[in-house]
């Protein structure tokens, strides 16, 4: 971790990086010139939104970029990762939640924390989870669902992430790829071993929560950098 992210190197060139994720008010050629002129190194990439032209379209401009100014910059991908979502809600229905892993008491986060769910029992048998909303909100559609501290037994590479660091990724010569919901060490052997040939050139930054925090330890062995989210 600290060959990549903190410190200074002898000739006293900094080694902490500075990570900006480009979107769609930070991809033109004159936008990147400026964040790489105040200090930006490393420039991210959110898989989680985007088609691989629209990124490819922000990777060639970044590239005008750096040869313009001369300045370096690395690139991150960033993985969209496994992830649970609300689906189509109907109004009068009930919605339902995964309820393996839930007990009473646990609590649900949805839609960037907006709403919040306090879980009051379940019933394995029917699948049902009945919770208490904690605050007045609209939940929405396709809108993310966290739970906190509870382990959910998710890939840590979903097909979609697999497709865009083979077919976007490795040809495009990435330098970090930013893994998330890291659960274990042995989820960085598990990618390291599809890239290949290419593990030697990609850095993995592991990006923890719930059950990787608990297992931080063993990811740090196997991990160039990590995030704690």
């Amino acid at each position: 971790m600290d060959k990549l992210f903190v410190g200074q190197r002898k000739n006293g060139a900094s080694m902490t990086k500075i990570v900006w994720t480009l979107g769609p008010e930070s991809s033109s050629v004159e936008m990147i010139e400026k964040l790489l002129k105040a200090g930006m190194n490393v420039a991210r990439f959110n898989f989680s939104y985007g088609s691989h032209a629209y990124h490819q379209e922000t990777l060639n401009n970044l590239r005008i970029a750096i040869r313009n100014t001369g300045i370096l910059c690395a690139v991150m991908l960033d993985t969209k990762g496994p992830e649970i979502r609300t689906g189509f809600l109907k109004e009068g229905k009930p919605i339902e939640l995964i309820q393996e892993q839930l007990k009473p008491g646990d609590v649900i986060f949805c839609s960037d924390g907006i709403v919040s769910l306090t879980v009051l029992s379940c019933d394995k048998h029917l699948g049902i989870v009945r919770c208490r909303c904690e605050n007045s909100a609209l939940l929405g559609e396709r809108e993310k669902v966290h739970l906190p501290g509870i382990e959910v037994d998710l890939p840590t590479l979903t097909k979609k992430d697999k497709v865009d660091i083979l077919q976007w990724g490795v040809p495009n010569k990435i330098n970090i790829i930013a893994l998330s919901s890291v659960r274990k060490g042995s989820d960085l052997d598990k990618v390291r071993k599809l890239l290949g040939v290419h593990r030697k050139s990609i850095m993995l930054m592991a990006k923890v929560e719930n059950e990787g925090v608990t297992n931080v330890d063993e990811i740090l062995e196997k991990a160039d950098a990590l995030m704690v989210i």
